[in-house]
């Protein structure tokens, strides 16, 4: 007998968990391990926690290809996802307290995912706290959510109808940020767009 007549991959099989582009449902197939509900049970910790001292981050770490990815998704959709989409998948959590208290907490609260991939590249807070604030809007209109907050870029885009700079010269007087946007409307464009390089440009520029 071989090995392909016992086991076998599934036809939606994936070699990486992609926690953007996810197949529907892809993520159920992910096993609760003592470590993951660990995990989870961390979170419910730091989400229910009245003392904001402890309301802390949750860092996942580990080697490459051991599920982190695939864990965080599971964890997404059991906080974000309607309870009846979830259900299913609640009853492979064989611990019947932490089953029992994510039901609970679900029953009265959602956590809005927010997700970040590939940014790497990032050198400074400003930019990381830039990025952040893009993906935060992104998600909220993703979802239909409205929420009244100027952000970083609205600050910026109102900074720039200020007559007392000269926001001409100030772009022509830089030739990165020129070449970027070529003049005020451009700039105006590139903020509306939630650039987080624009800022630090315009930064630079005054100085």
């Amino acid at each position: 007998m071989r090995y392909e007549e016992i086991i076998g991959l599934h036809e939606y099989f994936q070699p990486v968990y992609d926690i953007i582009q996810e197949p529907k449902n892809y993520w159920k197939q992910f096993i609760p391990t003592k470590s993951f509900l660990e995990i989870l049970e961390k979170f419910l910790d730091s989400l229910e926690a009245t003392n904001p001292k402890d309301r802390k981050s949750i860092w996942i770490q580990g080697t490459y290809g051991t599920g982190k990815s695939h864990a965080t998704g599971v964890i997404k959709h059991l906080l974000w996802d309607d309870l009846s989409e979830i259900d299913d998948y609640l009853r492979n959590i064989e611990k019947v307290q932490l089953r029992e208290r994510l039901k609970n907490f679900r029953k009265e609260n959602r956590v809005l995912p927010v997700t970040l991939k590939g940014i790497s590249g990032i050198y400074s807070p400003k930019e990381f706290s830039l990025i952040i604030e893009r993906a935060v809007k992104e998600s909220l209109k993703k979802y239909n959510i409205s929420v009244i907050a100027e952000s970083e870029f609205d600050k910026y885009l109102k900074y720039i109808d200020d007559p007392k700079i000269n926001w001409k010269d100030v772009i022509e007087g830089n030739p990165h940020l020129k070449s970027l946007v070529g003049d005020i409307n451009g700039l105006k464009n590139k903020l509306h767009q939630n650039d987080p390089e624009i800022i630090k440009l315009i930064e630079e520029a005054l100085g």
